[in-house]
């Protein structure tokens, strides 16, 4: 937090194959990406960044101070600016509140950047979020990233090629967003599993525009062969992966001053559930079929509910 960088962690200028994956990052002022100049081969893949940037330029001048979602340049010290060989950023995951419009920016004659397969889900009501990537000098190659909603987004044309707009069908069920990674994880009806575009060709592990690594920021595979899903998370398929059917979850009542009991059709195991506030607060882990909601003010409540690593989100609500 504060006036200068400010982000989670970011790549300064002058490396050669530095990857920055598997990381949360979460609320930092900066912003999520931050790459300068003079840079080989380095970049960020299946990364989470939950409401990321959110400083306000002191001066209100664009594309300076404030916060960022990605932001790319050839600073690299006193003197002529350096632009990169091979910039990458793939696989993330960007969720951004209504309370804060962090900018997408590249700066003129940072050399090749290759940006795919990120999602960035905002919420609906906030002010436009802007994005500016500059053409002098650079070689863009984008595609197979999802915006949503896409209406709060300035795209610039670049941003818009092989792009999606669909509610990409996260877990999160908060606007404000939870602080929990796990969250951001894709629901079984998610339309962008296994549509995104396929990173390969290379047995080469730092290699990273052709050698996606093989696993995705939760551990699952990811394949070499078949097309991956958009986002930090990954399934292999909607046909072979009973880990992303519904469950049939009823929650019996859904209105209660007390308890409810949830109900799921051919199972009597163990079942985990954690109770959320519209806020994306945390506030009980419960285990059993048996929830209590006694101890809790009047409201709208989420349950996510875990039954073998499968799980699915209900509302209640606590009369």
């Amino acid at each position: 937090h504060g006036p200068q960088d400010s982000y989670g962690a970011h790549i300064d200028y002058g490396n050669e194959n530095v990857v920055f994956q598997y990381n949360y990052s979460y609320n930092n002022e900066g912003g999520f990406v931050e790459i300068l100049g003079d840079n080989i081969n380095c970049g960020y893949r299946y990364n989470i960044s939950v409401n990321d940037g959110y400083r306000l330029d002191p001066n209100n001048t664009p594309w300076n101070k404030k916060g960022k979602i990605f932001w790319i340049s050839n600073y690299c010290g006193s003197g002529p600016r350096c632009p990169n060989t091979a910039t990458f950023i793939y696989n993330n995951t960007v969720f951004i509140n209504d309370s804060i419009n962090p900018e997408i920016y590249f700066w003129p004659n940072v050399g090749d950047v290759h940006l795919y397969n990120n999602i960035i889900y905002t919420g609906t009501n906030g002010q436009k979020i802007p994005t500016l990537l500059q053409n002098n000098l650079n070689t863009l190659n984008i595609s197979h990233n999802v915006f949503y909603d896409s209406s709060r987004i300035n795209l610039d044309t670049d941003l818009l090629n092989n792009a999606f707009f669909n509610d990409p069908k996260l877990l999160n069920p908060s606007p404000f967003g939870i602080n929990d990674p796990n969250m951001y994880q894709l629901q079984g009806v998610s339309p962008i599993i296994g549509v995104g575009k396929l990173i390969s060709g290379s047995s080469d592990t730092t290699n990273f525009l052709y050698n996606n690594g093989g696993r995705d920021y939760f551990g699952n595979i990811v394949s070499e062969n078949n097309p991956p899903c958009i986002g930090a998370f990954n399934l292999m398929s909607l046909n072979n992966s009973s880990s992303i059917k519904s469950l049939k979850i009823k929650a019996i009542p859904t209105m209660t001053i007390n308890n409810l009991t949830l109900k799921i059709k051919d199972y009597d195991g163990k079942i985990e559930t954690e109770i959320f506030n519209l806020e994306g607060n945390k506030i009980s882990k419960q285990n059993g079929a048996l929830i209590s909601l006694k101890e809790f003010k009047k409201g709208i409540y989420i349950l996510r509910i875990n039954i073998n690593g499968k799980i699915e989100n209900l509302k209640v609500v606590r009369l």
